[in-house]
């Protein structure tokens, strides 16, 4: 046994080393995907954020334009009252000319 000390001593010596090595290797690996994690991490939070600001700015154009139509429809409706009404008013005056709808030619 004596004989192999010698031997045995710088194998277990360079074993725990490489294994400190290997250890401290790891350890900045993951150091590093840790940090790269966490920069992701930032730009999602950051294009989120935008999109966000994507979302709530379209929300508001289309309650705008849905606003803008209904108040649309509503001037349509008045519109067609009016002419239902001035219709009615030149057949009721003048028995001679009645406005009908056009007829398709074919």
């Amino acid at each position: 046994m004596i004989d192999l000390w010698p031997y045995l001593l710088p194998v277990f010596f360079a074993g725990i080393t490489g294994l400190l090595g290997w250890v401290h290797n790891l350890r900045t690996r993951v150091a590093i995907l840790e940090n790269t994690v966490e920069n992701q991490q930032e730009r999602l939070d950051s294009h989120s954020k935008k999109q966000d600001e994507v979302l709530v700015k379209m929300n508001s154009m289309e309650r705008e334009v849905l606003k803008e139509v209904s108040g649309v429809n509503v001037r349509m409706q008045d519109l067609r009252g009016d002419v239902k009404a001035l219709s009615q008013l030149i057949s009721f005056c003048d028995k001679g000319y009645r406005i009908s709808p056009a007829e398709l030619e074919k």
